[in-house]
């Protein structure tokens, strides 16, 4: 009975462990564009306010 439970527990980690992954490798993406990318010209949010 516990080695059904034990099996059962790691099946469904395999299940919630793809999904993570994917979204960890998402928010890679997101944050590599966010840094790599440059601004817009002309941005207010985005403009050096430097005096």
């Amino acid at each position: 009975m516990a080695a059904s439970i034990l099996a059962d527990g790691a099946f469904l980690a395999d299940d919630a462990e793809s999904t993570h992954l994917r979204l960890f490798i998402a928010h890679l993406v997101s944050l590599l564009a966010i840094t790599l990318l440059p601004p817009r010209r002309n941005d207010p949010l985005t403009r050096d306010v430097r005096p």
